[in-house]
């Protein structure tokens, strides 16, 4: 949140314990007063709630975490300006008897970093997100990290997270294990907040992936601590999602893309979606749902043919599947993979060079869809083809791509005209609930298809965290048991694949 400096007064509350927002919080009938502008509430035995308030067009709350470890002090945040941060820094010794000799900054924005100066002067080692010390253009934060850091404490655990982008590009979360505390930041609004505030630096688009990735990683935790507003608990996941859906741009075909609510709960499930406002095009999205529930009784398997190439029904029939989509990509001259294919611990195919024709640039085919020993399935970034032929995890490997999303967030695109085009596209994408086969139609009057861009868009806001993507074009094909191919087609009748991927009955 970016703050206008105008004025700013502190107030943390020593508050005793009632039931708020369904977890034992602090309420205010013992005020333990530092100065009479300052007080503080203690959440733990070694974690307390601190606000400071700024006056611009109206008073703003912002949260702060201080963490109590031996004869330490972490603190998560400095108020707007160095002035600020002054006075909450003498306030915490007055208060504690000791000073803050660690701070760490969860995003670029004021409210968050504005007393950096205050924090260097007094020799506190600041930590942040690489983003965010590029974004301050600052020599002022000593220790920077991109994906994960666990902080060296002397007795209590702090790990910090960049789960994407959100409110801001850069924003981190602070987890506190041992408390049972995440301090969310600006990343997360709070529950009795219904705006979703200072959107100048925000990633609409990414946030509600971001905020899916943090309700799957921390859905035990017992108190969120948003960047303003109270404190609450898990619920603040769902809350802020919400409130980024109600934001206009967002229509009601992203309010839930995979229409989850009309698919059984633990069983497969087929739907098609068609949509004349996605991405302002027609579109026919074919679904097919596998829950995780299902999976005792049912997996995924990879299938090949070779010389010979078979349809996707073809494929279904022959292993007598319950459902069946394309592969990777193939040679359609003579057969057989162009990219990295092992099944059941038998090498079938090695990736093709650049320079043999049919063969794809390592920018598209940095993914891969991997079976594991105990036939559970993954999605994950490409090895090279001599881990896999060594490696006795696998089972089944199908190199393909691109990779759509990693861990919820979007992955990187090649500038080509396959990737920026509409077409058909076939992919794989997982939730935290379910495995899903998705089938886009293009090249239709009725179905203009997808850039892989839009469907990294489509994926993401529909809740998957991981995904890839499979040959497409006129190969892309959804066939499920006694319904046949369920897509619109592209070609006028189905075109033969060398390999697919199928759901098996055990």
């Amino acid at each position: 949140m970016r703050v206008n400096k105008q004025f700013c007064i502190f107030v943390l509350v020593f508050l005793s314990w009632a039931h708020v927002d369904g977890f034992r919080l602090m309420a205010g009938d013992s005020i333990d007063r530092v100065d009479k502008n300052i007080a503080v509430t203690k959440l733990t035995d070694k974690a307390w709630w601190l606000q400071s308030s700024y006056e611009g067009n109206g008073i703003l709350d912002c949260n702060h975490l201080l963490i109590l470890d031996n004869t330490e002090l972490i603190l998560v945040n400095t108020p707007a300006t160095d002035s600020l941060t002054a006075i909450m820094l003498n306030c915490i010794e007055k208060k504690f008897n000791r000073r803050v000799t660690k701070l760490i900054v969860s995003h670029f924005h004021d409210d968050s970093s504005g007393g950096l100066k205050e924090a260097e002067k007094r020799g506190i080692i600041s930590y942040s997100g690489n983003k965010t010390k590029e974004l301050l253009k600052t020599d002022l934060i000593d220790i920077t990290f991109s994906d994960s850091l666990n902080i060296a404490t002397q007795n209590t655990r702090i790990c910090l997270y960049f789960m994407g982008a959100g409110h801001s590009s850069d924003g981190i979360v602070v987890w506190c294990p041992d408390e049972n505390i995440l301090f969310g930041g600006c990343l997360m609004k709070s529950l009795d907040s219904n705006s979703i505030g200072n959107l100048s630096d925000a990633d609409v688009k990414a946030w509600p992936g971001t905020m899916r990735k943090a309700k799957d990683k921390f859905r035990d935790v017992g108190i969120v601590i948003p960047g303003h507003g109270a404190i609450g608990d898990a619920s603040i996941f769902d809350h802020t999602i919400q409130i980024i859906k109600a934001q206009p741009g967002f229509s009601q075909v992203f309010d839930d893309l995979f229409q989850k609510s009309n698919f059984s709960k633990d069983s497969i499930g087929y739907l098609q979606i068609k949509t004349d406002t996605l991405f302002n095009s027609n579109q026919t999205i074919s679904l097919l749902r596998i829950p995780n529930t299902a999976f005792d009784d049912f997996c995924v398997e990879l299938a090949y043919s070779m010389p010979e190439l078979l349809t996707t029904s073809e494929f279904g029939k022959k292993k007598k599947a319950v459902a069946a989509i394309n592969g990777g990509y193939y040679d359609r001259d003579n057969g057989g993979s162009v990219t990295y294919f092992e099944l059941n611990d038998s090498v079938i195919h090695k990736t093709r060079t650049t320079d043999r024709k049919w063969a794809k640039p390592d920018s598209l085919i940095n993914g891969a869809i991997v079976i594991l020993k105990d036939s559970s399935l993954k999605i994950q970034p490409v090895k090279p083809d001599l881990f896999y032929e060594h490696s006795k995890q696998e089972l089944s490997v199908l190199v393909t791509g691109p990779m759509l999303l990693l861990n919820a967030a979007l992955t990187e695109l090649p500038d080509i005209d396959m990737v920026v085009a509409r077409n058909p596209r076939t992919c794989l994408c997982r939730t935290a609930e379910s495995l899903y086969f998705v089938v886009v139609d293009g090249r239709r009057k009725e179905a203009a298809g997808m850039s892989l861009a839009e469907l990294q868009t489509y994926l993401q806001r529909g809740g998957c965290i991981d995904a890839i993507n499979l040959d497409g074009g006129g190969s892309s094909t959804l066939w499920v048991k006694e319904k046949g191919v369920v897509n619109l087609l592209s070609d006028p009748s189905e075109r033969p694949v060398a390999n697919a991927v199928l759901i098996l009955k055990r």
